[in-house]
């Protein structure tokens, strides 16, 4: 009893420290998490090499399940069968089962990796891996077992586990195909736990922002190699040939747009003045002054941010400089991975593609592929990007075939030539080539966002197109595909029959649910469907005026822009996640603004006028005491200016049907300049990471609470 009191005591004084005011309790109590409870440098890899497959033990058999396959007894023999698991979807291969013992005159193949490897979109129709049994099958008399052991997303410890588990199958070959998603456990997180802020504390408080990003590059490259020297001493114990392929980048085609972080050296500002600037030359075709602009920026935040160098990419190829190019594009992929808050896209940091190729020969017992020489030799470019992609990784059919041969001709000794194999309509069937093509389109006009604010229509048009090109029942999906995200404004999609039947006719079950992560009111995607739709000879413009009336409807009540539906580029916002929350007011409870310029879609005819009310601020660090001013943009046309300040204040604004098109219509709003005291915004910010709060890596130029949109009542 009396122990008890003790206890409840202690308890007592521990809120007590840890609820001061001050909160100094909290910020020792943070620090002794940071420091003193830390675990060491080989238990971080380890933790960091978890797999993301279930965990398994050995059965009756005596041996592991090999990813989804498990080992049963068949006829006196061990045979992997495929076998329902809790990530049994991601392993996309239709490899149904495999033998443990191989044939004496078969020679055995394993292929292993995430997304790359497993031919996202294509599979499982079109995969590398039945690219290279092709191959091996064309220039080779002997007789092959190819197996595809693939997975979506695998991670390095996935990797890790299930090339030990295919050593059971005693292949002669492991093909690795790996290293984009790698780095999602490194990240730097703006509310990260303190198991993982550990990682960057040190360089916190060291530096600033600049100096965490350096030591996320280090830990990339360090992590990378760990993950290799794994492999090596894997393969150094079995007589099995480890071949690695690193994978290659869309540095053409592929844009990453990021804020800027707060930087060091009270330029912040300074750097979105020239974005601003930049942006505007480039819409207008100055690619000279648009590169100068870029070189500026880079120079001001010293080469950490994605946007800044793909500006400078971009106008260098315009200028046909696409050597120069090649550097710019790899920073802007790098540093693309860096924070969590926004969408990014895996792909392989150049650090440590070139790290590796360094230290190439320290791997004695792996033999490395690198698939980005093996496009540029094929293409005789530096920078490549589509035929050999369809998004920002993800390989098309001609890639898996220029990708493969160099492999297949390492097996077998001898010079594979690229074009004996078939064309994939003759050896697939057109209609699954379509259906991929369709789900590639509606991912990049989701997903790939330009960094300038204006959309060049005919690229993602075309892209629909090239599915039509294919086979013009693809017209059936996408008729399907308007008809469903016209259910419930989109939240019925599943549930309808035009959704069921789309989801019946695709190739994958991840397919549909990758490809329609968050997209809102999706203006862009079905204006550029239905535009299709039309243009051969379909129903397009009719089903497109069906599709905006029911929003239109919704002005008699009024509708609420900051609806995260209604945000143009939703993953620019947010983090990109198969979740019934994400991009909803739960997870997005007001509007904040990375950018100078905020965009938002409305549907509307142009028969009556509309009142809007806005209620925004700029936010509470803003150092300027008078108001500033906000514009008001309809369709690129600036019908008011409003004057605001650090507190919440309301606004209406009338918009005159007049300033209005029939359907989408672009309603943006033009922030102020920055002007934040930058110093006192990084303190803050480093005060707040060691107490386990969350953080604002990127600088917010407003807020808005709410704008509604009604017609105007007479």
């Amino acid at each position: 009893m009396i122990q008890g009191e003790y206890q409840g005591n202690n308890v007592e004084k521990i809120k007590k420290i840890l609820f001061q005011d001050d909160e100094a309790g909290l910020e020792l109590f943070r620090l002794m998490q940071l420091y003193l409870f830390k675990d060491s440098d080989k238990d971080d890899v380890l933790k960091l090499t978890e797999s993301n497959i279930p965990p398994s033990q050995p059965n009756e058999t005596g041996y592991l399940p090999i990813g989804t396959w498990s080992p049963v007894f068949e006829d006196g023999e061990v045979v992997f069968v495929r076998n329902k698991q809790a990530d049994t979807a991601f392993w996309e291969s239709n490899c149904k089962q495999f033998c443990l013992k191989k044939k004496s005159t078969h020679k055995r193949v394993c292929v292993i990796g995430e997304s790359v490897a497993a031919g996202m979109f294509f599979t499982p129709h079109i995969s590398p891996t039945k690219t290279l049994s092709e191959y091996l099958e064309l220039h080779s008399e002997g007789m092959w077992d190819v197996i595809d052991l693939t997975r979506n997303s695998m991670n390095a410890g996935a990797l890790l586990e299930t090339c030990r588990a295919a050593l059971q199958i005693n292949p002669d070959y492991i093909v690795v195909i790996a290293g984009n998603n790698w780095y999602t456990d490194i990240t730097i997180e703006h509310s990260g736990p303190i198991s993982r802020r550990r990682m960057y504390v040190n360089a916190l408080d060291k530096g600033n922002i600049c100096a965490i990003i350096q030591q996320y590059k280090e830990k990339s490259v360090e992590f990378a190699k760990e993950i290799l020297r794994q492999i090596d001493g894997i393969s150094s114990e079995v007589q099995t040939q480890f071949l690695f392929v690193l994978p290659a980048v869309n540095y053409k085609d592929w844009e990453r747009r990021y804020p800027l972080h707060w930087l060091d050296n009270k330029k912040t500002s300074k750097w979105y003045e020239k974005f601003k600037l930049a942006v505007h030359a480039i819409e207008n075709k100055d690619y000279e002054s648009g590169l100068k602009l870029g070189v500026e920026m880079i120079q001001i935040d010293g080469g950490t941010n994605a946007t800044s160098s793909r500006i400078v990419a971009n106008c260098l190829m315009k200028l046909g400089r696409n050597e120069e190019a090649y550097a710019y594009c790899a920073a802007e992929s790098d540093n693309s991975l860096l924070f969590d808050e926004i969408t990014s896209f895996p792909g392989m940091s150049s650090l440590v593609r070139k790290e590796i190729k360094r230290e190439e020969k320290s791997f004695k017992h792996i033999f490395f592929f690198d698939m980005e020489e093996i496009f540029q030799k094929f293409s005789g470019e530096k920078v490549v990007g589509s035929p050999f992609f369809v998004d920002y990784c993800h390989l098309s059919p001609e890639g898996y075939k220029i990708s493969m041969a160099p492999i297949a001709g390492y097996i077998t000794n001898c010079d594979v030539q690229i074009k004996n194999i078939d064309d994939d309509n003759h050896t697939v069937g057109s209609f699954y080539l379509a259906t991929a093509y369709f789900c590639i389109a509606l991912y990049n006009t989701h997903l790939n966002r330009p960094v300038i604010n204006n959309f060049n229509m005919k690229k993602y048009v075309s892209l629909f197109q090239k599915a039509v090109d294919c086979c013009e029942t693809v017209l059936d999906i996408m008729e399907l595909y308007i008809k469903a995200r016209g259910c419930q404004f989109g939240t019925g999609f599943a549930l309808s029959k035009s959704g069921q039947k789309l989801s019946d006719m695709l190739n994958s079950p991840l397919d549909l649910p990758i490809t329609q992560q968050a997209p809102g009111v999706d203006a862009f995607a079905i204006t550029c469907i239905c535009e299709i739709l039309t243009a051969n000879g379909r129903k397009g413009k009719k089903l497109l005026e069906e599709y905006q009336r029911a929003y239109i409807n919704l002005l008699d009540k009024g509708v609420d822009l900051i609806n995260p539906q209604y945000m143009e580029w939703i993953n620019s916002h947010t983090m990109a996640a198969i979740d019934s929350e994400n991009g909803t007011w739960r997870n997005m409870p007001y509007h904040k603004s990375w950018w100078p310029w905020s965009y938002f879609t409305l549907a509307s005819d142009t028969l009556n006028d509309l009142e809007m009310e806005i209620v925004l601020r700029l936010p509470t660090s803003f150092t300027a005491k008078e108001k500033k001013r906000v514009s008001v943009v309809i369709n690129n046309k600036v019908i008011k200016n409003i004057f605001v300040i650090d507190k919440w204040t309301m606004h209406k604004v009338t918009i005159s049907a007049g300033c209005l098109s029939k359907g989408f219509n672009r309603v943006s709003l033009e922030w102020p300049e920055l002007e934040q005291n930058e110093e006192k915004a990084i303190s803050d910010l480093k005060d707040r990471y060691v107490k386990g709060r969350n953080v604002e890596f990127y600088p917010i130029f407003g807020e808005i609470f709410s704008m509604r949109v009604r017609k105007k009542t007479k």
